[in-house]
């Protein structure tokens, strides 16, 4: 059971597969969750601005948005989850954060 590393790109098509999926994400800067975020993952847009440039991720019908600049992106990995086929989790590590998302709960209203 070995992790996969994502360039860039890659994440953001694993990110596009998983539009609709519900997720669960952990932000966690030294060593302290910071925030957890639930919720179906909307979309995925790519975002540029003067200094920067990379992907915006929205979820649980607008309730919150991610954004990763490419910049400051340093690894993507994914790691299998033994009780699940469908579903790796995901860690994210950027110069200032760290993103968990995990598969999230079915369980939400109107699904």
């Amino acid at each position: 059971m070995d992790e996969k590393t994502l360039s860039f790109e890659e994440l953001r098509r694993w990110l596009l597969a998983k539009v609709s999926h519900p997720v669960s994400v952990q932000v966690v800067v030294a060593r302290e969750v910071v925030a957890f975020l639930e919720g179906r993952i909307d979309s995925v847009m790519g975002f540029e601005s003067t200094e920067s440039h990379g992907m915006l991720i929205e979820g649980a019908a607008g309730a919150w948005t991610l954004q990763l600049a490419e910049p400051e992106f340093m690894s993507a990995a994914l790691m299998p989850v033994l009780d699940s086929v469908a579903f790796d989790q995901l860690m994210i590590r950027t110069r200032d954060h760290v993103l968990v998302i995990d598969r999230g709960s079915d369980s939400q209203p109107g699904h």
